[in-house]
């Protein structure tokens, strides 16, 4: 029975982290939106040219805001 609960969790877990966070190339259109919060989280975002990189407050903010470079460039620049 535990296993099954087990199983079910990680499913679970897998299904959602899929749901979420994945990027579009729609994301690529929206605005920079730095966000509200104070936090100084290094972000990459695509302004209709390239990729740059901005200071994410951590809240507030939209899709266009990527992690790492390369994954801005593999979504926005194809």
């Amino acid at each position: 029975m535990m296993t099954k609960f087990v199983v079910f969790c990680l499913f679970a877990a897998l299904f959602i982290q899929m749901s979420f966070g994945q990027h579009t190339e729609a994301d690529c259109l929206l605005e920079l939106k730095e966000g509200l919060c104070r936090m100084d989280l290094p972000r990459f975002y695509f302004d209709a040219v390239a990729c740059k990189k901005f200071s994410y407050g951590g809240c507030d903010g939209n899709a266009n805001n990527f992690e790492t470079l390369e994954e801005c460039v593999s979504i926005c620049q194809k």
